[in-house]
């Protein structure tokens, strides 16, 4: 069954769908510019959260370069700009993915914190 719905469901989806990742990197960024604002010092790896930040900025540049390669191919190889696009929305998750665990796993202590004595035992 063929019918207009189907169609207007489908793309309603993908909207939804973009506005939740457009609201997933708001919360990126705005989290990111908290903790380096607010708590600096809570960035125990410092090498690691550079790199989540840019790894999250490669997931926001590849969806458009990968819209560029896929026009140049739809132009010349009709198959390779649709596989281009599949794969390129694949590595963008999985890069902001990335981004997310390094981001988070930076503000984790090194060392583990030691549970406070009240009744030292000396």
């Amino acid at each position: 069954m063929n019918d207009g719905m189907y169609g207007l469901s489908q793309m309603m989806g993908g909207v939804a769908g973009g506005l939740t990742q457009v609201w997933l990197n708001v919360a990126f960024v705005v989290c990111a510019f908290t903790a380096l604002i607010v708590r600096p010092e809570r960035i125990s790896h410092g090498r690691r959260f550079r790199t989540g930040c840019v790894l999250f900025c490669l997931s926001l540049i590849l969806p458009s370069f990968s819209f560029a390669l896929s026009v140049y191919f739809h132009s010349t190889h009709n198959d390779l700009g649709a596989i281009a696009m599949q794969y390129s929305s694949i590595l963008a998750a999985l890069l902001y993915s990335m981004a997310f665990y390094l981001a988070v796993t930076s503000m984790i202590p090194s060392t583990p914190a030691t549970p406070l004595d009240d009744n030292p035992s000396n």
